[in-house]
């Protein structure tokens, strides 16, 4: 069977034959009572009155047993509820269920723990010689002896357990203590010589108590007044260093100086108006603002490449930005930057690109504006040739009128036009008509009138010819062919009149653009006026020199679309103010590069 140990609480094993007999607890040493085999037999038929455990139960499992047995009764003030509680509760506040009201449960009453106190006492004033009670053994009682005990020796032994130092001891004392407190009657509960010691720890309670708060008041003060002398301090110091107040200055008057005055006299100082000071001038807000500067009509987006789709051309518009009080930023492309005509709306393709010699239709790029700050940009849009106005709108400023310069188209097509540089096609054309146009090399096209506006189309060095007839928006529809071999093309006139632009086909990289050879030659640069001769000895002045000029010829041979104006008609010559200086000859025209094989008609697509 099983046994309990009423010290330590260790469970025991021990053998039937061990009943009735005290054993020793392997934990704690403590003779324990094993009970006899009827007595378990009692127990399990459910009559525990044999055991006696009630009497015999010791240490800490007795102890817990008799604290939580414990009750106190307290009555509510409020409803007049008599509670029932557990002794643990004792010093705390629980609630009333009838009227739910909170309750402070008092310490048991002072006359259960008679006994205890009688023995903390005695304790207390034990002699110093006197050695402290040791613990004994305690053995169990059977049950027939534990009855035969008048209730005066029960009481003690049910209420304090036998070990002097055990927590029912001290919480009886306590319980004892402050019910005595309370009812003002320590003289008749409690001894006059334990009753004055606790006085005595309360009172010096009270003194640490009352030192700390009087330290930690000090602090705070000596806190306050140095802020506030701080603040004496600071406010002193900015009334000295302020100025006076408009109106009050006084000026120490200054005798005047009897002595003459040698110099100029002194200019007076300013008189200053007295009075209210004038209020500062606010400027209204910054207004955002958007001006077309100029607007021109473009066959090419750059560089030659990229040339408008069949009945459209290119508007580049340059515009002068001016942003509001907030900063500006968008993109120069898209939504943000658009063009509306008759024909509909058209967004912005970018700014021309800066180096025409990369093939980029156009430069997209973030334009930002700070506060107040202006800017000309300019965008390139592709637009119908039938529109003639539009209006630009550009991020949140205000839209602006568009309308470019109008263009006179030409008479009459009639000539003959080399092909102009760079071409436009992409490598190894398959259509037999555009591969026999891509193979001749720096060929001329021919135009001759015909019959109800039509032209007559040939091409000698390709072996191929053919007919156009005129279509709205200015292009003509031409049909070419090569043997037998035929081609459905388009042929449109050059914006300034002096080209044309044979579109094979709609794709990118099928076009061929066709201008008459150089531009009007340019006139020379005006001359500075002669100085005048310097004057001899003789009095007679010497005629100057003359300027002696070479004129320079256009350069010849097949034209291009962008020729340097300032390549032909410069003087050869100095001026009449730097006769004395060597006449260089004049300069050749930098020769054309070319490229081997196709006299520098082919692009970066041919191999």
């Amino acid at each position: 069977m099983q046994v309990l140990c009423g010290q330590c609480g260790q469970s025991i094993v021990v053998e039937d034959a061990q009943a009735g007999s005290l054993v020793a607890c392997p934990r704690c040493q403590n003779q324990v009572q094993v009970p006899r085999l009827d007595e378990v037999e009692a127990v399990l038929n459910g009559d525990d009155s044999t055991l006696g455990l009630g009497d015999s139960d010791e240490g800490f499992a007795g102890m817990a047993k008799q604290a939580m047995s414990r009750k106190i009764q307290v009555a509510c003030g409020k409803c007049g509820r008599t509670l029932t509680v557990s002794a643990r509760m004792a010093g705390r506040k629980a609630r009333c269920p009838a009227c739910n009201t909170q309750i402070l449960i008092p310490y048991p009453d002072e006359g259960q723990d008679d006994a205890a106190l009688e023995r903390l006492t005695k304790r207390n004033h034990r002699p110093h010689n006197e050695p402290p009670p040791q613990p004994h053994e305690h053995h169990a009682q059977p049950a027939s002896d534990a009855q035969a005990m008048s209730q005066d020796d029960q009481e003690p032994v049910a209420a304090v357990p036998v070990k002097s130092d055990s927590l029912e001891t001290l919480v009886a004392a306590a319980a004892a203590l402050d019910s005595a407190a309370n009812q003002q009657s320590v003289a008749q509960d409690v001894p006059a010589d334990l009753a004055e010691a606790v006085a005595d720890v309360a009172a010096e309670r009270r003194t640490r108590i009352s030192r700390k708060m009087r330290g930690w008041m000090f602090y705070v003060a000596l806190g306050c007044a140095a802020g506030i002398a701080i603040g004496l301090g600071i406010y002193l110091v900015l009334a000295l260093l302020a100025p006076p107040p408009p109106g009050t200055t006084e000026v120490a008057h200054v005798p005047p100086d009897p002595s003459p005055q040698t110099g100029p006299a002194p200019h007076p100082a300013p008189t200053t108006k007295k009075g209210a000071p004038t209020q500062p001038v606010i400027p209204p807000p910054a207004t955002p603002k958007i001006s077309v500067v100029t607007a021109e009509l473009k066959d090419f987006g750059a560089g030659g490449y990229f040339p408008a789709r069949p009945g459209h051309v290119f508007w580049e518009v340059t515009a002068a930005l001016k942003a509001g009080d907030k900063p500006l930023s968008f993109y120069n492309y898209g939504k943000t930057a658009t063009l509306t005509t008759a024909s509909g709306t058209y967004e912005s393709l970018g700014s021309p690109p800066d180096s025409p010699a990369l093939p980029v239709p156009s430069r997209r790029e973030v334009v930002s504006l700070a506060g107040s700050q202006g800017r000309q940009i300019s965008l390139l849009f592709q637009v119908p040739i039938s529109d003639k106005q539009g209006t630009l709108k550009v991020a949140s400023l205000p839209e602006a009128p568009v309308q470019p310069a109008p263009v006179q188209a030409p008479t009459s097509l009639a000539g003959t036009y080399p092909e102009a540089s760079p071409r436009n096609l992409r490598p190894l054309l398959r259509d037999p008509v555009m591969a026999a146009i891509q193979a001749a090399p720096a060929h001329q096209i021919v135009l001759k009138d015909a019959q109800a506006s039509g032209l007559e189309v040939s091409i000698p060095a390709a072996a191929v010819s053919g007919s156009a007839q005129a279509g709205p928006d200015g292009m003509y529809q031409a049909v070419l062919r090569n043997g037998k071999d035929e081609l459905k093309c388009a042929l449109r006139p050059m914006v300034d009149g002096r080209g044309v632009i044979l579109y094979l086909s709609d794709q990118p990289f099928h076009q061929l653009t066709y201008a008459r050879p150089g531009r009007p030659k340019p006139q020379p640069r005006p001359q500075p006026p002669k100085p005048k001769p310097p004057a001899t000895t003789s009095g007679k002045a010497q005629p100057a020199p003359p300027v002696q000029t070479q004129p320079q010829t256009a350069p010849t041979g097949p034209g291009t679309l962008f020729d340097d104006p300032n390549t032909a008609g410069r003087p050869a010559s100095r001026p009449a103010g730097e006769s004395h200086l060597p006449v260089l000859p004049p300069k050749d025209p930098p020769p054309t590069p070319t490229l081997p094989r196709d006299h520098g008609h082919r692009t970066i697509f041919d191999h």
